[in-house]
């Protein structure tokens, strides 16, 4: 497969779990992965993957977003975003603080709005639906 028509995969989140195992299956496939994640240099096992590239990206940041995204669409865009990163907490609601249910609010629903939004342009400039993977919180 050329160059020209590998395609390409953004994944947010890669630094463990779901994220690096789809990483890691995308390239096994041939595609081109941008990988991304808050601290992509203690990451070692991607780094030696072939048709994978770390990206530095904090998704509770709108400035890296836009900038990750310009970076991407600059080197030849994706075919694909995977909006995997997320945090979480085990324990009551009661006993949350404020500060802990804005972090979750804005990793897990304002991060992936902001990183789908911030592609977008990009998918409606190659006539695609905008392919944004996100596991289905609730039915609504």
């Amino acid at each position: 497969m050329s160059n020209q028509d590998q395609k390409a995969i953004f994944i947010t989140g890669s630094s463990s779990g779901l994220g690096r195992a789809t990483a890691k299956l995308f390239a096994a496939k041939g595609w081109k992965v941008i990988a991304s994640m808050r601290n992509p240099d203690k990451e070692k096992e991607l780094a030696k993957t072939s048709d994978v590239i770390l990206m530095a990206l904090d998704i509770t940041e709108p400035q890296q977003i836009e900038s990750a995204a310009q970076e991407v669409v600059g080197s030849g865009g994706v075919d694909v975003v995977l909006n995997n990163a997320g945090t979480g907490l085990a324990g009551a609601l009661e006993g949350l603080t404020d500060e802990q249910i804005l972090r979750i609010v804005n990793t897990n629903m304002l991060g992936t709005i902001r990183t789908t939004k911030a592609f977008i342009p990009h998918f409606r400039q190659k006539e695609q639906d905008c392919s944004s993977i996100r596991p289905r919180l609730a039915d609504g």
